[in-house]
Order: structure tokens, then C-alpha cells, then sequence
């Protein structure tokens, strides 16, 4: 008798072990696993685990692998969820493996936590082609405007124009703002029609929005004026408006239409406000302005003259087709790294592949200088992500990718908790540009690049070199996702930049009382 029950015990004990041996670092380790039955159970006991870490690392798998036999269990677990950062990620899985037909349910278990998982339910459905028309029936009131679009919108352009018309029929300032940023992160062109029609909206923020757009758009595509905005541009210009932001912006699209140009002292007056500052500073104001105009912009501003340009000049660097790592459930990226004893610093340009959701199939870091432990650790955090285009015409495959984090740096891949009071409950955590409310992260811990050697003994004395680089910064104030937006002939200084920027920190921003991330830019000066 008392052999068998030594049997049962260690039969028992047997069964027990994998549930109470899982860890996160071998939960995230299956999406290289090839027998999907074996990936599937083992998951299945991750979702049963009394570690909601566990549960969120599950779903992250489950959904990036596209495993559909652990739908069902996914959603017994997310009925009964009780920790909201898991939940999350549950919904998310739900989403992403069952679509549209599952929004009911999923919005039924965000009402458990006060809502604060809609903006969530609503981008991840943004991922599986849901129609964009949903959005203003059913998810208006829920998602992160400008993320839900960029995502829906992805290579639908036939979409954009009926989209544009009900923001500006409904004269809904801020969508209509959100469509203007994804057109211009585009290669699509604002309807003339809707155009002229926008300029004459009673919105005097939709009038302002479209005029800027247009100017910085006809300015950059070296495209004529179409013959229908002018003409709104009488109708709707001369006493028409107290905004002087509008009416120096009706006066610049004149000039580009070839007309003589026109200055007025209280336009003068406004080139010193911040308002003009934030309109002007990336539109080369020297391409638009009057001479007058421009000597009070500079001085003001302190613009630099092409005297003061750099010895060597900057070259623009398209943005990335889309930005990965993505962050992961909290702890998970951490766990890879010490399952497979990471501690280099990775930095190259990369190759991956994704699909319509954003899950990575495809991945190619041979060029990635790195230690063989990194190497595997860095596709496994690619592996688990959910790419985001940057843009609507982002494409699938890229070879561009950069990748590159200093030793010391944070990993800096865990998301957020879940917001906790009512004011953020709809706002998905995308990272915001620095405008108006949203203030420039302070600098905490600052970096200095080093200028490599082989680059300053080949310049003469005096000799500037500049970059300018692009990164996020977390709510917790650290950078995710660096890249460079104006690169240098050399590739040891683009380095140097990126490593250096990699290990800064900051003062988080706050919005609302809450912290967000924001999206920061730096230009670095080599001097000699």
C-alpha cells in the first residue's frame, strides 16, 4: 500500500512540476516552438497560473503565434481575470486570434476594470482589418484617435477621402487634425475639394490645420496650388478671421501660388510667439518668408543662417517602416534576457518581416554586432512584439531596421500599467509629439557620444558635424526605439550618437496628472 501511494505521489508531483517550474523566460522561448501541441499545452498551464505575469506572458505568445486552439481557454481566463495588466493582454490575444465577433465580449470584461482596456480592445482590433467606419459607430469614444487610424488605414487609401469628409462634416477639429498627421506621414495627397471646403469651415481650427498642411505639403512636393483652394482662399481670407496663424498662413499659400508677397506689422508681432515657433521651425522658413520676416524669426528664434550651417551636412533618413522591440507585458523582457544570459550591448541595422497585425514573421540580424547569447535574446523580444507602422504606407517587409542599445541601458520594453483614474481610461499609451500641452522630457542623466577617432584626425579644425536623431521616451522616462532622422557620411559618428542616446534618461511627461510617452528629438553636434 505504501508503495502505491509513493507512486501517486510522485505521479502527482510529476503533473505539478511543469505548472510550478514555469517561468516567464520559458513561456517567452515558445514562440520557437515548432510542435504547436506542445506549445499549446504548455501555454495552456501558463494561463491556469496563479502569476498573473505568467497569464499576460501566455496571451502574449498565444496571440503573436497565432494559436487559435487556446482561444477558448483564453477567454474562461479573461471572464474571471482579476489583475487589469493581465487582462490586457488577454484581450488582446481574444482580439488578435478571434476578430471583430469578439469586441462584445472583450468590452464586457473591460467594464470590469472601470473601462480602462477599451483604447486597448479598439487598436488591437484596428490590427485585424476591421473597417474604419467602426470607429465612428461603435469606437469613437474609446480608442486613441491618430494610433486606431494609422493601424486601420494601413495601405487602405480608398478609405481616407470618405473619412476626411464626415471629420469635416461633423467639423471635428481633432480627428480632423489626426487625419492631417497621418496624410502627411504619407505618400497621400488631401483631396482639393475637401481642401477648399476645410478652408472654409466654421472651425477655425480645421481652417488653420488645412492651411499649414497644404503650405508645408505644396512647399515639400514642389506641387502647384490647386486653382479651387486659392479661390477659397479669397472667399474665406481678407477680415474673414481675428487668428493671425490663419492669416499668415493664407498669405504663404498665396506666395507659393506666385503672387506678390504681403507683410503686415501684427504678423511681425506674432513671428516671436511660440504659436509661430512651432508652425515654422520644421517648414524652412527661409524657402517662405520675406527678408524682414525672416530677421525677426531668427533673431527671436536664433534660426540658423546657411553661415552657420554645418561643415558637413546632414543627409535625411526616411522614417522606419515600422518600429520594434514593441513593449511587453512587465517583466518579460527582462526575463528573456536573463534566461539566455544577455549582458552585451546590441547595435547594427536589422531585417524584418511582419503581417497586416504587425506580428513578426520574418528576421534577419546577421548584421547586428552583438554577442551569439544577445543575438537570440533580441529575436526573441522581435519575435514577441506587435509592430506598429509608422505610417499608411509603411510596408511589410524592411531591411532598415535599427537596432541599438548601449550596455547600461535600460531595456526599457515594459509597458505600462494599466492608467488608474477615469481622465486616461481612453487613451491607448501611444506616444504623443511635444505641442502644446505636452511638454519636452527634462533631461535626467545625459550621455556625452564619443567622436570617434577615425573620423575627427580626417577634418580640418573648426569642422561640425551633425545628427539628428528620433526616439521614445517612456512614461518611466527611459528611450525606446532610437533612430536617426538626419545622418552623417559617417557611419562610426551615426553610432555613436544612437549608443549615447540609448542610455540617457529622463523626467517622464505628465499629461492630465498621468505620465505619457512623448516623442523626443535630439541633434548632436561633433565638433572639432
Amino acid at each position: 500500500m505504501s508503495q502505491i501511494k509513493h507512486l501517486l505521489l510522485l505521479t502527482v508531483l510529476a503533473i505539478a512540476t511543469p505548472l510550478r517550474g514555469q517561468d516567464l523566460g520559458d513561456i517567452a522561448l515558445l514562440v520557437f516552438e515548432q510542435d504547436q501541441q506542445k506549445a499549446t499545452a504548455q501555454l495552456e498551464l501558463g494561463l491556469r497560473s496563479e502569476d498573473p505575469r505568467l497569464r499576460a506572458a501566455a496571451a502574449r505568445v498565444a496571440g503573436v503565434r497565432k494559436l487559435q486552439p487556446v482561444l477558448p481557454l483564453l477567454k474562461s481566463v479573461a471572464r474571471k481575470e482579476a489583475n487589469a495588466e493581465a487582462a490586457r493582454e488577454e484581450l488582446r490575444a481574444i482580439i488578435l486570434l478571434g476578430g471583430e465577433k469578439e469586441l462584445d465580449e472583450a468590452l464586457l470584461v473591460s467594464q470590469r476594470f472601470d473601462s480602462r482596456l477599451d483604447a486597448s480592445v479598439a487598436t488591437t482590433l484596428a490590427r485585424t482589418g476591421v473597417s474604419p467606419t467602426l470607429f465612428f459607430t461603435r469606437l469613437n469614444a474609446l480608442s486613441s484617435r491618430g494610433e486606431f487610424l494609422r493601424i486601420a488605414l494601413w495601405h487602405r487609401p480608398q478609405l481616407l477621402t470618405p473619412i476626411l469628409a464626415r471629420a469635416l462634416g461633423q467639423s471635428d477639429g481633432g480627428l480632423w487634425s489626426n487625419l492631417l498627421d497621418l496624410l502627411e506621414q504619407s505618400e497621400y495627397v488631401l483631396d482639393p475639394a475637401l481642401a477648399a471646403a476645410a478652408l472654409g469651415s466654421p472651425s477655425l481650427d480645421i481652417r488653420s490645420d488645412t492651411l499649414w498642411h497644404l503650405t508645408d505639403q505644396i512647399r515639400l512636393r514642389k506641387s502647384a496650388v490647386p486653382a479651387s483652394v486659392l479661390q477659397s482662399i479669397d472667399q474665406n481670407g481678407e477680415n474673414k478671421s481675428s487668428r493671425v496663424d490663419i492669416a499668415f498662413g493664407q498669405e504663404l499659400l498665396r506666395r507659393l501660388a506666385g503672387r506678390a508677397a504681403v507683410t503686415r506689422p501684427e504678423w511681425l508681432v506674432w513671428l516671436k510667439t511660440e504659436e509661430a515657433r512651432k508652425l515654422l521651425d520644421l517648414r524652412s522658413p527661409r524657402e517662405s518668408l520675406t527678408q524682414t520676416e525672416f530677421k525677426v524669426f531668427r533673431a527671436r528664434w536664433k534660426v540658423l543662417s546657411p553661415a552657420w550651417d554645418p561643415t558637413v551636412e546632414p543627409v535625411m533618413v526616411a522614417d522606419p517602416q515600422f518600429l520594434v522591440p514593441s513593449t511587453l507585458p512587465k517583466g518579460l523582457a527582462g526575463a528573456v534576457m536573463a534566461k539566455l544570459k544577455c549582458k552585451s550591448q546590441w547595435v547594427g541595422v536589422g531585417g524584418a518581416a511582419i503581417d497586416s497585425a504587425g506580428r513578426i514573421s520574418q528576421t534577419d540580424l546577421s548584421a547586428v554586432v552583438t554577442t551569439e547569447p544577445c543575438r537570440k535574446a533580441l529575436e526573441t523580444l522581435l519575435r514577441l512584439s506587435l509592430a506598429t507602422n509608422t505610417s499608411l504606407t509603411s510596408k511589410f517587409v524592411s531591411k532598415n531596421v535599427v537596432l541599438v542599445r548601449a550596455q547600461r541601458a535600460p531595456l526599457c520594453l515594459d509597458e505600462s500599467d494599466v492608467a488608474s483614474v477615469s481622465t486616461m481610461r481612453n487613451a491607448e499609451a501611444s506616444p504623443r509629439p511635444v505641442a502644446n500641452d505636452v511638454k519636452e522630457p527634462r533631461v535626467k542623466r545625459r550621455i556625452e557620444p564619443v567622436f570617434p577617432e577615425d573620423v575627427r584626425k580626417h577634418l580640418p579644425s573648426g569642422s561640425v558635424v551633425r545628427v539628428t536623431a528620433q526616439a521614445v521616451i517612456s512614461e518611466t522616462g527611459c528611450v525606446r526605439n532610437p533612430f536617426l532622422v538626419a545622418q552623417s557620411p559617417y557611419p562610426t559618428i551615426n553610432t555613436s550618437a544612437l549608443l549615447a542616446l540609448s542610455e540617457w534618461t529622463f523626467d517622464p511627461t505628465t499629461l492630465d496628472g498621468e505620465t505619457i510617452p512623448v516623442i523626443f528629438h535630439l541633434t548632436v553636434n561633433f565638433r572639432k
